[in-house]
């Protein structure tokens, strides 16, 4: 069954809403206009809570949190000349949309609401 991200549920963690549904119909609309399917990559989805349950030190009060290692969001790690385009590429869409996002480590990043006031 999909749900209404049009992406493997395996890859959703917690119940993605709001303006964290938003972000991540960016990134998965970004994705396949690059020709990278969501659904053979290892990438993984986070709601804010699910994230924050983790315990990790960063992405606190990201709307979405990614890991990505191996997953096709590694370029989000900036590795190369193609990455760095992708990832520009990537920003800059969200950024149309009043949302940041902060690539905490190697493996992982977080999107932020930039609407809201708290």
């Amino acid at each position: 069954m999909r749900t209404k991200h049009l992406i493997d549920p395996s890859h959703l963690h917690g119940a993605i809403t709001g303006r964290g549904s938003r972000a991540l119909e960016i990134v998965l609309d970004f994705l396949r206009a690059h020709d990278l399917d969501p659904d053979k990559a290892r990438d993984q989805f986070y709601s804010r809570r699910e994230w924050e349950a983790r315990g990790e030190p960063y992405g606190k009060g990201a709307c979405l949190a990614v890991t990505y290692e191996e997953g096709h969001l590694a370029f989000m790690a900036m590795n190369s000349t193609h990455d760095i385009e992708l990832a520009d590429a990537l920003i800059l869409r969200l950024l149309a949309e009043d949302f940041s996002i902060e690539p905490m480590n190697h493996w992982s990043a977080a999107i932020y609401d930039e609407t809201r006031d708290d």
